[in-house]
């Protein structure tokens, strides 16, 4: 070890002595100076290397092997045991203290309150952190804040802290208390908390007040088939629901609602002021089909194109008096239909079922039968327009008056009612008829007009037998 700090010293003090090492600049001879003594001749750098030197060998004189010695305990905690070596060095034993004893003396002043020792040699004073105190805590109060959790306080300071396990209702402080119920069907009660000074409130959706739903029997739908309403009893509520119980109404002699007006056996569609009539309300419609004169309220006044069309199991059909046009085809090749029967005969005016006039031609067609009446069919005395196709194939027409307003027949409307023997016109001005609109019926057909009228002596009826004939019906 000296060895190696000696060689340090030597290489530090050579490095000092070639730094200061130089070559003088050339001068200009002047003079011969004196010979330098033995002192002068050391350079500056020599005299340093000289002074290390001789600093490196105290040094190593010093260098030795301490020999320890206990000297003292130290004066402060913990304690531990001081040593001296002869050349004066110190140093502390840590592992080695002074026999001293702690005495719990009491709870710390600060929460948590661990226990404080004390040192019997210093008197110093330590809070032990392995020496819990047993607290007592004490409810201190409650959160103003719903749900106003449990504070809780050291009964030995004042620290606190929060226990979300407790609250003021858990513990009977408070309550949720319910002191009336929204406004809004279904009413759901409204809970208020009795905290004093807490506004805070819940609407609970599993309670509500105490209501009934009473049906009333004024209180039912405008759409057919007119279900009741029954209307909530909570004081100033306006809510009702629909039941599946009906209002109380019928069909009247008409076929349409006594509520609403809507037809029992037709299909239909409204303008502001009329209804069309557009087909059944069942497919299969079977036997008599009734038109009602008024659906809602709203003149019937049209039977659409191809309203009936082809339904073979309409047995007969009342036209009212309200129609004025019959669609194209509305009742073509209807097979089995009749018309209703005027409720008497236009010709001699006997009531049907009474008897049968000999005189009268019509009541003659059905001399053979004569508890039928006079099975005259009726299309309607304000039908204007009968369109194309209309009765096409309507084989089981017999007989059909037309009413005193009809304006147009267009062609082929009766075309192929093979039974029809014949037909009568109320008007008094002929109406204007299309080509073959009676084309195929019965080889008896005859035409029966009002004695007295005009225009039925034209081209277009001249393929017909046109009788004139004395009405009583407008007599």
């Amino acid at each position: 070890m000296k060895k190696i700090i000696k060689l340090i010293f030597l290489f530090l003090a050579v490095a000092l002595i070639i730094s200061s090492c130089g070559i003088a600049p050339k001068s200009e001879k002047t003079s011969q100076p004196p010979s330098p003594t033995a002192s002068d001749t050391l350079t500056e750098a020599e005299k340093q290397a000289a002074e290390l030197e001789k600093i490196v060998e105290e040094v190593l004189d010093k260098e030795h092997e301490h020999v320890w010695v206990f000297k003292h305990f130290q004066e402060v905690h913990p304690h531990s045991a001081v040593y001296e070596c002869k050349c004066g060095a110190t140093f502390l034993k840590y592992d080695e203290q002074a026999d001293f004893k702690m005495t719990i003396i009491g709870p710390s002043e600060v929460h948590p309150h661990y226990m404080v020792e004390e040192c019997s040699i210093c008197k110093q004073h330590f809070v032990n952190e392995n020496l819990p105190t047993k607290l007592t805590w004490l409810l201190s109060g409650y959160q103003s804040e719903h749900p106003h959790y449990a504070i809780i306080k050291c009964s030995q300071c004042d620290f606190t802290y929060i226990e979300y396990n407790t609250t003021a209702e858990s513990r009977g402080v408070c309550k949720m208390q319910s002191t009336e119920a929204q406004a809004e069907h279904p009413h759901y009660l409204i809970f208020e908390c009795t905290f004093e000074g807490c506004d805070y409130s819940f609407v609970d959706k599993n309670i509500t007040a105490e209501y009934e739903l009473e049906t009333d029997e004024n209180n039912y739908g405008v759409a057919h088939p007119h279900f009741l309403y029954a209307s909530c009893t909570y004081d100033g509520c306006s809510y009702s629901e629909k039941t599946n119980a009906i209002a109380d109404w019928e069909w009247d002699e008409d076929g349409v609602c006594s509520i609403c007006g809507q037809a029992k056996d037709v299909l239909y569609k409204a303008s502001e002021t009329s209804v069309a009539v557009t087909g059944t309300v069942i497919e299969g419609h079977e036997g008599h089909l009734h038109i009602p004169g008024f659906i809602e309220g709203k003149p019937v006044d049209a039977i659409e194109a191809e309203a009936f069309y082809e339904k073979t199991q309409i047995t007969s059909v009342y036209i009212p008096d309200s129609v004025m046009i019959i669609g194209r085809n509305a009742f073509e090749n209807c097979i089995n239909l009749q018309l209703e029967p005027l409720e008497k005969c236009p010709l001699c005016g006997i009531e049907p079922g009474l008897r049968i006039e000999p005189d009268c031609p019509v009541c003659k067609l059905f001399e053979d039968n004569p508890e039928s009446g006079h099975p005259i069919g009726n299309i309607g005395r304000n039908v204007a327009i009968i369109e194309e196709a209309a009765f096409r194939n309507c084989t089981g027409l017999w007989s059909v008056c037309f009413g005193e307003n009809l304006v147009e027949i267009r062609e082929m409307a009766f075309e192929g009612c093979q039974n029809l023997t014949h037909v009568s016109f109320m008007s008094m001005t002929a109406p204007m008829i299309g080509p073959d609109t009676f084309a195929g019926a019965a080889l008896e057909f005859e035409i029966f007009v009002p004695a007295g009228s005009t225009g039925y002596d034209t081209a277009e009826w001249a393929q017909y037998n046109v009788v004139y004939i004395e009405y009583a019906d407008l007599q």
